[in-house]
C-alpha cells in the first residue's frame, strides 16, 4: 500500500463483523503504529454499549486476511479493568428492572476477552511466612478463625495484606503485613 492509501476493511469485535476504512500512514509495511481505522456509526456504537465508560485501549491484529482486524480492548490493570465493572454495575443498579432485562435480552451470552497488563511485585517468601505463623490461624484484623483449611496442606487459609500497598511505595516487611481472612481482606481494598 501506499502513503495515504485508503481501503475498505472488515473489523472483528465482540463475535461480530463491522466495516471501516483503513488508511496507511506509513513509508513501509511494518509500520502498524502509523496505520489509521475509520470506524462507522455502528461499530462506534457497539464499542459505547459495551464500554460505556472510558478503557485504556485497544489491541488491533490481523484477521484471517489482510483486510480483516480484530479488536481487543487492554486496560493497564485489573485494578482499572476491576474500577470500571463496578462503575459500570452502579450505573446498572440504577436503572429499573425493565431496562436491565430489555439490555439482557440483547446481550452477548459469551463475554468480550479483555487482554490485561499489569505490574506484580516478586514478594518475600519469608514475609509471608512469618506473618502467618505469628497470626496462628487467626485473623489480625478480625479476630476470627481462618474461614477453611487449605485442601493441600491443611494449613489455615490466610491472606497477607501490606498496611501500606507495594505500589504505594511500601515495604515487603513482616511490620508492613497482616494475615486477613477472605472478608477482611477485600474490605480493606474496597471498604
Amino acid at each position: 500500500m501506499a502513503r495515504g492509501e485508503v481501503r475498505n476493511v472488515e473489523v472483528l469485535f465482540n463475535g461480530r463483523s463491522f466495516s471501516a476504512n483503513y488508511r496507511f500512514e506509513g513509508t513501509k509495511a511494518s509500520d502498524m503504529d502509523l496505520q489509521r481505522i475509520g470506524f462507522g456509526r455502528e461499530l462506534k456504537d457497539e464499542f459505547k454499549r459495551l464500554f460505556p465508560l472510558p478503557i485504556g485501549e485497544f489491541i488491533v491484529s490481523m484477521g484471517k486476511n489482510p483486510n480483516q482486524f480484530i479488536f481487543k480492548p487492554r486496560f493497564a490493570d485489573i485494578n482499572d479493568l476491576s474500577q470500571y465493572f463496578y462503575e459500570d454495575v452502579a450505573k446498572s443498579s440504577k436503572d429499573n428492572a425493565e431496562k436491565r432485562k430489555a439490555r439482557l435480552a440483547s446481550a452477548n451470552k459469551k463475554p468480550v476477552p479483555v487482554e490485561v497488563t499489569t505490574l506484580t511485585y516478586q514478594r518475600n517468601r519469608d514475609v509471608v511466612s512469618e506473618v502467618l505463623e505469628r497470626a496462628k490461624g487467626v485473623c489480625e484484623n478480625c479476630g476470627n478463625n481462618a474461614p477453611f483449611l487449605r485442601a493441600k496442606d491443611n494449613t489455615p487459609y490466610l491472606e497477607v495484606h501490606h498496611i501500606i500497598m507495594l505500589a504505594d511505595g511500601g515495604e515487603d516487611t513482616v511490620e508492613n503485613a497482616l494475615a486477613l481472612c477472605p472478608n477482611c481482606h477485600r474490605k480493606k481494598h474496597f471498604g
